[in-house]
């Protein structure tokens, strides 16, 4: 029974996934508020680019 039982697999893929997607959001945050970044932005670099 054990063996053929179904899994709480997909559950938890689905909370990593929002975790990593919270990360990578987080991290492209902080990297668009530095200084550098501003600066480029500011000089007319389109925000994708910069």
């Amino acid at each position: 029974m054990g063996e053929f039982a179904l899994a709480d697999t997909p559950s938890k893929f689905k909370e990593f996934d929002e975790w990593i997607r919270r990360r990578v959001g987080m991290i492209e945050w902080k990297q668009w508020k530095t200084p550098k970044t501003r600066k480029l932005i500011g000089l007319g670099v389109p925000v994708a680019k910069a």
